[in-house]
């Protein structure tokens, strides 16, 4: 065993995985989860918990990328994203990406306003969306950012934290 103290400083050192819901401070008075290392459907219905959780009684935006390598799983679970984050009460949702479209099915079939999401391609029309939601939203908003590795969604976070 260790001793109090002992735990104490250990802990004081502690590394915690990179782009694992890293909380970090966007312009625009935002924070930022930064959850971008991998994305699975179940994952990313914890992480808008946790965004829900998080931000209280704060405005909420989810921007949400591809989940790759779900086969035949693929559409059902990204539609499964979208229900919970309708089902959350998550404020606006930004996709990115061809198959993260059917998140944005899976919200409005869960009765989501339409005027509440953003369809995206690219990652740069992405961070313009979001923006000039944060710009009307103003200081103290929550932002998820979540995709699958391959998307490359830390080029989003490093763009939202740089923003004017």
């Amino acid at each position: 065993g260790v001793s109090l103290a002992e735990g104490c400083a250990g802990l004081g050192t502690l590394k915690l995985s990179k782009m694992r819901l890293e909380v970090r401070y966007g312009s625009f008075g935002t924070t930022l989860l930064n959850d971008v290392y991998n994305a699975n459907p179940i994952s990313m219905q914890a992480s808008l918990a946790v965004l829900k959780e998080r931000a209280g009684e704060n405005k909420t935006l989810a921007i949400l990328g591809e989940m790759y390598e779900l086969g035949t799983l693929a559409e059902s679970g990204h539609r499964e994203v979208g229900e919970t984050l309708a089902k959350l009460g998550i404020n606006e949702l930004i996709t990115v990406g061809k198959l993260a479209e059917e998140i944005a099915e899976g919200a409005r079939i869960a009765g989501y306003a339409e005027e509440h999401i953003k369809v995206t391609s690219t990652r740069d029309e992405a961070v313009t969306q979001a923006k000039d939601l944060l710009n009307r939203f103003g200081p103290g908003t929550w932002v998820l950012i979540k995709g699958s590795r391959g998307m490359k969604m830390e080029e989003i976070t490093k763009q939202l934290e740089q923003a004017e």
